[in-house]
């Protein structure tokens, strides 16, 4: 019996942000807890908003996926054990950076859900590959699977990145 190989592609997200601005002072941290905890539509939106810019940002060079429908898409999360701890911050000239403080204690380190982090960021991934014509619609059509997500601890929060893994089904 003769299989033919399935085609795979990978799209890299280095250093995505972690937080979006809300007001003038204020910043909210990127998770599925902040969708689902706020009705406040705005608020969502702004999330999505964020999320698709930089996404799309990273997409721009990427002319067609070039596979046969329906397609898989996994992610892999690579981030610091102690994620929940990352946070925005004034500097001493005051303006906001992103705070992380290593904390080698992983005890202390199992307070988050990948799956909070992971929903909205799959979610929007492949809304951005409908919305640059790299797949027709996000319909079981054209998507069969998608949502698999999976952490892989790294040891510092600037080598973040995202992993989204698009192949055949």
């Amino acid at each position: 019996m003769l299989t033919q190989k399935k085609k795979k592609m990978k799209i890299y997200l280095k250093k995505f942000p972690t937080h979006i601005k809300t007001s003038k002072t204020k910043f909210k941290k990127i998770n599925g807890n902040l969708i689902w905890s706020t009705s406040n539509h705005f608020i969502r939106n702004m999330i999505k908003e964020e999320i698709s810019k930089y996404i799309l940002e990273e997409l721009e060079n990427i002319k067609s996926l070039e596979m046969k429908y329906p397609l898989r898409i996994r992610s892999k999360y690579f981030l610091p054990w102690n994620y929940h701890n990352v946070s925005m911050r004034k500097d001493k000239k005051g303006n906001k950076v992103i705070s992380w403080n290593k904390d080698n204690n992983y005890d202390n380190n199992y307070k988050w859900d990948i799956g909070n982090l992971g929903y909205i960021w799959d979610k929007v991934f492949i809304d951005c590959l409908t919305k640059k014509k790299l797949i027709p619609d996000d319909s079981i059509r054209y998507v069969r699977s998608s949502g698999g997500v999976e952490f892989i601890p790294i040891n510092n929060l600037s080598e973040r990145k995202i992993i989204f893994e698009i192949e055949e089904y």
